[in-house]
Order: C-alpha cells, then sequence, then structure tokens
C-alpha cells in the first residue's frame, strides 16, 4: 500500500492527495489517470493527475505524485 503523505480538503469534492508511488510517477503526467481502490475488493476509482512537482524530485523526494 502507498503512503498518502499530504491531503487538503478544498470542498466537499475537490481535493489534493499527495501520495508517494515511485513506481507510478516515474511515467505519469499531467492529464492521465490512476486507479485507486480504498481496500482490497473495492471499487476502482479514476483520479486525475493533475500536477507532478519535478522541482521536488530533483531535492530528493523522488516518488511524490
Amino acid at each position: 500500500m502507498y503512503a498518502i503523505v499530504r491531503r487538503e480538503v478544498f470542498s466537499d469534492a475537490t481535493f489534493l492527495w499527495e501520495v508517494m508511488v515511485p513506481d507510478v510517477a516515474k511515467s505519469a503526467q499531467p492529464g492521465h489517470f490512476v486507479m485507486i481502490r480504498l481496500h482490497e475488493g473495492s471499487e476502482r476509482i479514476p483520479l486525475t493527475v493533475a500536477d507532478i512537482e519535478y522541482a521536488r524530485w530533483k531535492a530528493g523526494e523522488s516518488g511524490l505524485l
């Protein structure tokens, strides 16, 4: 399971999750979708990748999406 390192809620339908996922972050780009499951066997939920902070990767925090 991947770690959510930051969670920020903007409204009931809009939120930000910063997740440590090194294998996905290497190839993800803004506009791509990632599929998440809240627990094993649950329905998959598509989320849009809105931004990738490349500058933080250079600072040694690789894997943040």
